[in-house]
């Protein structure tokens, strides 16, 4: 990593952020891949957008296609520029970045193209991309296939994903099964996963099983977090 970018990496921690983006800057002059990244997150944080694609399509034209995820993402919130977002993960997949799939595969289902979504996801499960099972199976839980998706999620469990404690847990509380349900959301409370996320969802279990005054605690804990 070049020096300059640690340097506005402490600038901005610092709160620094004219100063960072002048380091960031300086050091996009020698097509640093991250300078790039990160200067143009550092505009999107501050909404600055057009800003922000402007450094954007500068690295692309100096052929540095770590951006085009970022990029991608940047688009994909934007309300009408949904599939300028989906060109770009498409083409960071063609230039072989496998971590585009899920992206392309969220955004797909997210425009109402569920049969499209689904092939990215298949072909996520085949990469390395750690994100890809548990995102699949919150995709199949999302569309009702609740066997599917538990099944899907439990291999996610198996190969690491803490996180996905939480996915299994909506899906067996959902299919009345709210003591494996229970179990779930404290394992994942208690391995450090997704806490805010898990201390709400074991609330509001804990609130359908009558356990108000626990309920209540963990609803507290998922507004602290």
């Amino acid at each position: 990593m070049h020096d300059r970018v640690r340097r506005a990496q402490e600038l901005s921690s610092a709160g620094r952020v004219d100063e960072a983006e002048r380091e960031y800057r300086a050091a996009t002059e020698d097509e640093d891949p991250d300078a790039y990244v990160e200067l143009a997150a550092l505009l999107r944080d501050n909404e600055r957008l057009s800003d922000a694609e402007a450094v954007y399509r500068s690295a692309i034209a100096a052929g540095i296609l770590d951006v085009l995820i970022p990029f991608g993402n940047m688009l994909t919130e934007i309300p009408g520029r949904e599939e300028e977002g989906v060109a770009l993960y498409q083409d960071a997949i063609a230039a072989g970045d496998e971590f585009g799939h899920v992206n392309l595969a969220i955004t797909l289902d997210r425009l109402g193209r569920a049969d499209q979504a689904e092939t990215e996801f298949k072909r996520a499960i085949q990469t390395s991309d750690p994100l890809a099972r548990r995102n699949y199976g919150i995709f199949l839980y999302e569309h009702g296939r609740y066997t599917e998706a538990e099944r899907i999620l439990r291999d996610a469990i198996s190969r690491g994903d803490t996180k996905a404690h939480v996915d299994l847990g909506n899906v067996l509380a959902d299919t009345g099964r709210q003591r494996e349900a229970e179990h779930e959301y404290q394992t994942a409370i208690s391995e450090g996963a997704a806490l805010t996320t898990a201390h709400k969802a074991y609330g509001l279990l804990l609130r359908e099983l009558g356990r108000d005054e626990e309920a209540n605690s963990h609803l507290r804990l998922s507004q602290e977090g």
